[in-house]
Parts: structure tokens; C-alpha cells; sequence
């Protein structure tokens, strides 16, 4: 169910990507059509002018593709809990299991770490290293030690106490980051 909705909001997202650079097409046809004066100034400025126009055009299209530009992520953030903090800060904890959720956070991407994601202060700046989907059963005591527990029965204590059941079949997001910066802004 959360995969075919996710699915859905990368199609519309393709959609509208595509539609933007239709209209730009379109932009750039009628902008010709109506300058006729413009065809008069000889074949090789119109070249190296077209050409020039093309190319700003394609380097705009595959900058528009590659980003989040139309993501509804728009600030880049991950939400912790005020006990985190530290354990962030000074890299005790690497890892996030949370339970698996429609938004996707990217592998290589650069995210500020935040009490509040509608606030502008973050406590830290993070680089994604890895991203996957498993079972809460699955999780193994690398991975409880990398969350900041000390073994995995004390993981499952603090999953306990934080989400009110252990269901070993659901499904988690595992993400692995490395502090770049330490801040408080």
C-alpha cells in the first residue's frame, strides 16, 4: 500500500516535471514564431545564439530532473527526540530505525538534524550514507549499537517505550548518517 502510493506521488512528480518543460517548449516556439526580425540577422548568429538557448534550456531541464525540486521535502530535515541530541552530536548514534513511512529520505544527500521541522534551528548537519527497508525483527545488534543502545534487547525497551508495541513483521526504514557539522542554529 505505502509502495503504490509512493509510486503514485513519483509519477505525479514526473508529471508535473514534464508539464513544466512543455510549457517552456512551448515558451520558446511562440517566442520564435512572433520575432520574425529575429531569423534576419544571419545564419551563424542565429546558430550560436540558438544553440547557446538550447543548451541553457537542457542544462536547466537536467538540473530541474536531479533535484528535489518538486519534493515534498523542502528543507532537507530529520526530526529527533531532545534525548538524541547528544548521542547525534557526538556520533554515539548513527543510525535511525523508524517505522517505515511514505517519505523517503535519499542516500547522498546532505540533511540538517531538528527538535522541530518547521523551525529554522538545527543542532547538526548530517550526509546520508545508507537507506533500507526491513523487519523490526531483522534488526540485528550492529544495528541496535549504531541506534545508540547498548545491546538489542535494550533497543527493543526503548522501541517499546517510544512506539507502545514490538510487531517483529513491520516493516522499519534503517538510515545511516555521518555527522559533517556540529551546530546549534
Amino acid at each position: 500500500m505505502e509502495d503504490d502510493y509512493e509510486m503514485a506521488s513519483n509519477l505525479k512528480n514526473a508529471l508535473v516535471r514534464n508539464m513544466l518543460l512543455f510549457i517552456i517548449a512551448l515558451v520558446l516556439v511562440y517566442g520564435f514564431w512572433n520575432h520574425t526580425q529575429f531569423y534576419q540577422i544571419g545564419f551563424l548568429p542565429l546558430l550560436i545564439i540558438g544553440s547557446f538557448t538550447t543548451y541553457i534550456i537542457i542544462r536547466l531541464t537536467v538540473w530541474i530532473n536531479a533535484t528535489d525540486f518538486f519534493s515534498r521535502v523542502l528543507d532537507g530535515s530529520i526530526k529527533f527526540s531532545k534525548e538524541d541530541v547528544d548521542p547525534v552530536k557526538y556520533e554515539e548514534k548513527v543510525v535511525i530505525i523508524r517505522p517505515w513511512k511514505v517519505r523517503k529520505i535519499r542516500i547522498g544527500k546532505h540533511y540538517l538534524a531538528k527538535l522541530n521541522p518547521k523551525s529554522k534551528k538545527y543542532f547538526a548537519k548530517l550526509y546520508v550514507k545508507d537507506n533500507y527497508r526491513k523487519s523490526l525483527g531483522d534488526v540485528d545488534e550492529i544495528e541496535a549499537k549504531k541506534f545508540g543502545a547498548q545491546s538489542l534487547e535494550e533497543f527493543k525497551q526503548l522501541w517499546n517505550k517510544k512506539y507502545k508495541t514490538w510487531d517483529p513483521n513491520k516493516m522499519v526504514r534503517v538510515v545511516e548518517f555521518k555527522v559533517i557539522s556540529k551546530e546549534e542554529k
